[in-house]
Order: C-alpha cells, then sequence, then structure tokens
C-alpha cells in the first residue's frame, strides 16, 4: 500500500495527530510508571519496555511530523557532542603518555558451591547498591557469573590508583567456556597446568558463551 500522503493536505494533519496523541501517551506511561521506580535493578525490563515504547512512537511521530510538514522536528539522529560543557574538557587536561603497557590475564575458574558463591556476589552487590532489595539483588546476580563480576566491580580496579598510570582502555569478558577450558586431570594427585601449551597462547579467550562484557576509556 502507498503510504505517501500530501504535504498539508488533511490526511497528514490527521496522520499527525493521531502520532501526537499516540506520542503523548506513551509518555504519560512513561512517567507514570518511572516516577514510581528506585532504580533497582528488577524494574529494568520494565522500564526498558517504557523506554522503547516512548522510542518507537516518537520515531512515528517524527515521520508524521515530516509527511506533513516536509522537515524533521526531533533531533532524534543529531550529534549532541556540542552540547558538551567545554569547562569539563578543560578540566580533564591533556595527559602526555610517555610508554603504554598493556596487561593481558585469563583466569580459569571452577565453581565448586554455586550457592555459596551467588551469594557472595548478592552480598557484595548489596553492599555497593544499598538502595536495591533483595528482588533487585537475584536479577543483578542471577548466577555464578554475574556473581564473579560483582565481587570484581566491588573490588575495583588498581590501575586507576596507581601513580604515573593512566588508564588508556580497559576490558574485561566472563565467558562460559565449551568445552571447558581446563582439561580433568588424570588422577587426583595429579595437578596440570591449565593452559593448553605456552602461557601466552593461553591468554587468548576460550570458545564459549560470552556472559558478560565491560569496557573502560
Amino acid at each position: 500500500m502507498d503510504d505517501h500522503v500530501e504535504q498539508y493536505s488533511p490526511e497528514s494533519a490527521r496522520r499527525l495527530r493521531e502520532a501526537t496523541a499516540a506520542l503523548t501517551a506513551e509518555l504519560d506511561r512513561f512517567v507514570e510508571g518511572a516516577a514510581g521506580m528506585h532504580g533497582g535493578s528488577a524494574e529494568m525490563p520494565a522500564f526498558f519496555a517504557l523506554a522503547d515504547a516512548v522510542s518507537r512512537a516518537a520515531v512515528d511521530w517524527q515521520e508524521r511530523a515530516a509527511d506533513h510538514t516536509g522537515a524533521y522536528v526531533l533531533p532524534l539522529d543529531a550529534d549532541l557532542d556540542h552540547l558538551e560543557d567545554d569547562e569539563d574538557e578543560e578540566d580533564e587536561g591533556s595527559v602526555e603518555i610517555s610508554d603504554a603497557i598493556s596487561v593481558v590475564s585469563r583466569w580459569d575458574l571452577g565453581v565448586v558451591d554455586g550457592d555459596a558463591l551467588v551469594a557472595a556476589g548478592r552480598a557484595a552487590h548489596r553492599r555497593m547498591r544499598p538502595e536495591e532489595d533483595d528482588a533487585d539483588t537475584a536479577v543483578a546476580v542471577d548466577g555464578p557469573a554475574m556473581a564473579v563480576q560483582a565481587l570484581l566491580h566491588e573490588q575495583g580496579e588498581p590501575w586507576y590508583e596507581v601513580d604515573g598510570l593512566e588508564v588508556l582502555h580497559g576490558a574485561r569478558v566472563l565467558l562460559r567456556p565449551d568445552p571447558p577450558a581446563a582439561p580433568e586431570p588424570e588422577h587426583d594427585d595429579e595437578v596440570l597446568d591449565p593452559f593448553l601449551g605456552d602461557p601466552v597462547d593461553g591468554v587468548l579467550p576460550p570458545p564459549g558463551e560470552v556472559v558478560f562484557g565491560e569496557g573502560w576509556g
């Protein structure tokens, strides 16, 4: 079906009014929903659903406005970098880099008590986010991988505290390896190197499902 309508026509005006009413309704739903939230992890699915509905309604409104007027009204795709505070940029200052060091590591962890690990991760999460309740914490730390992430996040990154260093970039990825990264020992008293071959090769991420990733810089 041809969706083209003539600009400034009764039909284009009708569609714009309908899109305006739909956007207003979604904004009202967003405000009512978000106003009752406290920012907990358990609320995030509902928050993103509300935000997505507003975004879709705004895009539709933008198209209806363009159909009627021939111009886009909302800066939905605009580059807003020029709105940043120039004073903040000046305060950061420029850092002279005399050398660079990349630190790459890999740890293969075997979960021997999943319940204990999750409990420790949730305790760490509650210490960092005391405003969150048990339901929020259960969503944020829903298994061993996110428990490890919460514990690492609580410990913090030491590089930010070291004199003479400026973090250029950082990344961490938690994976569920497939197959397990470390081979099973042939005997109970045999300890095998978890790296298959040279340790330098061992820092490569194993094949598997990426559970969580984060970056800095």
